[in-house]
């Protein structure tokens, strides 16, 4: 939305909503730590499951005074 305040000034405003969708897949994540007092590497593998999620939460607003040339 913008109004024109005089010929070449205006102001204005916007109103944003967005939509979010996230898809992970299935997967593994290797890791590694150093045992010190063991003094050896552990290697550590962990299966991950997938995920699915979805946002509609996100709302933004603006409000702006323009100038025009």
């Amino acid at each position: 939305m913008e109004y024109f305040i005089l010929p070449q000034m205006s102001l204005g405003g916007e109103l944003t909503y967005m939509l979010g969708i996230s898809s992970t897949g299935k997967g593994s994540v290797e890791s590694e730590d150093w045992d010190a007092a063991n003094t050896q590497v552990e290697n550590t593998k962990t299966e991950t499951g997938g995920s699915f999620g979805f946002n509609s939460a996100n709302f933004g607003n603006r409000l702006y005074f323009m100038f025009y040339f």
